[in-house]
């Protein structure tokens, strides 16, 4: 994809879906409030760019859902079960579209991928909230979908992102003790996987 068409979808999917993704987080908040004038110019330009690093405009829709869950995630420390479910659905649904192959080749990832997380919890519970747990496996095989390697770098790139995460919130004096939130590392890092293959 050249320059100038890139950043033409990234425009115009961050201005079609990045106030979409505003309401899905406004909707599923547990105390409603308005979004700022950064928070909305963020989230559109994050769409778009996220949308253009997966070069496949088909995926705006499931890129809204996941950085709403991103955003309420941040604010509330939650994922919320709409959003993470709608996000399931919407990876199914393009694992099917994609054919045979790709949706089992998913479907064993997701398997893989929950399987994990659930050992983890069970071992560490404080490390990953049932959110996360639902949120991985869709993650994981909407990238199979897309590439299978691609689950292995968005993966370690998600990683890459929560000790970020991590970081900061011990260098803000927080972290011990309190819920970190892992739904914007977890996004964006599988959805910008792509850009690094």
């Amino acid at each position: 994809m050249t320059a100038f068409p890139a950043a033409t979808l990234a425009a115009v999917t961050g201005l079609a879906f990045g106030p979409v993704t505003l309401q899905l987080a406004s909707a599923t908040r547990a105390v409603p409030r308005a979004n700022t004038r950064l928070e909305t110019v963020a989230v559109t330009v994050l769409v778009g760019l996220l949308a253009t690093a997966c070069n496949r405009v088909t995926l705006a829709p499931l890129i809204a859902v996941g950085v709403a869950a991103a955003v309420v995630d941040l604010d509330e420390r939650r994922l919320p079960n709409p959003l993470t479910g709608t996000f399931a659905l919407g990876t199914a649904l393009a694992a099917i579209e994609a054919g045979a192959g790709p949706a089992r080749s998913a479907a064993g990832i997701a398997a893989l991928v929950l399987a994990v997380a659930v050992v983890v919890k069970a071992v560490h519970g404080e490390v990953l909230g049932w959110g996360d747990i639902k949120l991985l496996p869709s993650l994981a095989a909407l990238l199979a979908v897309l590439d299978p390697p691609l689950t292995l770098v968005g993966l370690v790139g998600a990683t890459a992102l929560l000790c970020v995460t991590l970081a900061l919130f011990t260098a803000a004096g927080q972290g011990r003790g309190e819920t970190v939130p892992y739904g914007p590392a977890l996004v964006v890092g599988a959805f910008a996987a792509p850009l690094v293959t």
